[in-house]
């Protein structure tokens, strides 16, 4: 009799034990809002766990990449419109330049407008990106990715 009252007093102690370490976990899940503390609490869902956040990181860099490129493009769109712009112009010049109707004067001034309207296109072609490279790079086409299948 006293071997078994002490058997059921041993697992007794046990069982509160157990019942304890269950508390101070769920509190801690609680306290922590998290409810995998280690992997080894449940290592199926710490993998998918793993696998969720690697594509929460793709989704972000993908997205930061595609906000680049709309903003490569608008740089890109105004540089272009800005060169169209001062070519029209320039084209106007060399039309007016060669009538017979222009003087020498003129002519010059014409030349001094055109030389301003290259350094222009220069100033255009040279233009960098934010992070400094060249926005109308020769070569190599820039390539950024924007998904797992579209580059």
């Amino acid at each position: 009799m006293i071997n078994a009252t002490g058997n059921r007093m041993t697992a007794e102690i046990r069982r509160q034990s157990n019942l304890a370490n269950a508390i101070a976990e769920t509190q801690t899940q609680i306290s922590s809002r998290k409810r995998i503390q280690q992997a080894s609490d449940d290592p199926v869902a710490s993998a998918r766990i793993a696998v969720l956040r690697q594509a929460q990181a793709n989704d972000d860099a993908w997205a930061s990449n595609l906000t680049l490129a709309a903003s490569l493009a608008s740089q890109a769109d105004t540089a272009l419109q800005g060169s169209s712009d001062i070519l029209a112009r320039a084209k106007e010049l060399m039309v007016a330049g060669a009538s017979g109707n222009t003087s020498a004067v003129d002519r010059a001034t014409m030349a001094m407008e055109l030389r301003e309207i290259a350094d222009q296109l220069d100033s255009y072609q040279n233009t960098k990106t934010p992070d400094g490279q060249p926005l109308f790079a020769s070569g190599v086409a820039m390539e950024m990715r924007l998904d797992q299948d579209v580059t």
